[in-house]
């Protein structure tokens, strides 16, 4: 393991990560480098020093965002819910779109340039290894991940989405999102 300070870069929030490249190489692909946190992101934190305004909002356990709208009384097409996909490189990308929606593989794969596939838990547990098994914030880029957001959601003046755990969410302004994240926007859901 190559570890890397990066004293207040963006991509670790003031703290260090470790480069690992967990396999070997073949010498016509690129390494696939997985960015591992040495400190737990804090959404609330995080969105605190980057001056965003956002509404933190506590519920009881929920586990997946179809039921985290039903908990907050709001509408699944306000919640943005996350996708981690697998690329045919073995890279991976996250998929961020309302919570009543599917993503669609193959506008995925355009997108990406490849072919995709639904990454396993396994692999969501070792890409975002501070966050509670399955709580997966749309913040990729913090985790040197692609981000790739539905066009549908930028047609809505704010998003809720879940922090690292099952019991807190965040409602923040899409704008503010987007100049956080700088995501890809594409249509990436299945009609």
């Amino acid at each position: 393991t190559l570890r890397v300070p990066l004293e207040g870069s963006e991509l670790s929030c003031g703290t260090g990560i470790a480069i690992v490249n967990p396999g070997n190489a073949s010498s016509h692909t690129m390494m696939n480098l997985r960015i591992e946190r040495s400190v737990a992101m804090n959404v609330a934190e995080f969105l605190t020093k980057k001056g965003v305004e956002f509404d933190e909002l506590p519920h009881a356990d929920t586990y997946d965002a179809q039921h985290l709208a039903q908990e907050l009384h709001v509408s699944g097409r306000e919640v943005a819910k996350t996708v981690l996909l697998r690329t045919e490189r073995g890279d991976f990308a996250l998929v961020v779109l309302p919570a009543s929606r599917d993503v669609d593989f193959k506008k995925a794969a355009e997108a990406l340039g490849e072919g995709v596939a639904l990454a396993t838990e396994f692999d969501i547990s070792q890409s975002f290894p501070d966050c509670e098994i399955g709580a997966v914030p749309p913040f990729g880029v913090e985790y040197g991940l692609q981000t790739i957001v539905d066009v549908s959601l930028a047609e809505d003046e704010q998003i809720v989405f879940e922090g690292n755990t099952h019991h807190e969410a965040f409602r923040i302004g899409f704008e503010d999102y987007r100049n956080l994240e700088q995501p890809l926007v594409v249509d990436i859901v299945a009609d």
